[in-house]
């Protein structure tokens, strides 16, 4: 049996596949601020959350020139707290 290696998808075939997805996931983001924004105390009671450091961090990474985008979106919102027993 003879198995061949389906050609890779071309970016634009990759965004043309997945822009609706993508458009849904930032609007589904822009969302939660939104709600975050008109909530009692909006986005300054949780100024100092660092939860909400990690997701602009992330938001940076996703817009940046840089590869590895979901690697270091998965380092950045992961818990460095040392394990102890």
């Amino acid at each position: 049996m003879v198995r061949t290696m389906a050609a890779m998808k071309s970016s634009v075939d990759v965004f043309s596949d997945q822009f609706l997805q993508m458009r849904e996931r930032c609007l589904s983001l822009a969302a939660d601020f939104d709600r975050l924004a008109r909530s009692p105390g909006g986005l300054g009671a949780i100024s100092v959350d660092p939860r909400l450091a990690q997701l602009r961090q992330a938001i940076d990474i996703v817009l940046d020139a840089q590869a590895d985008k979901a690697r270091r979106v998965l380092e950045t919102m992961s818990d460095k707290t040392p394990y102890q027993k």
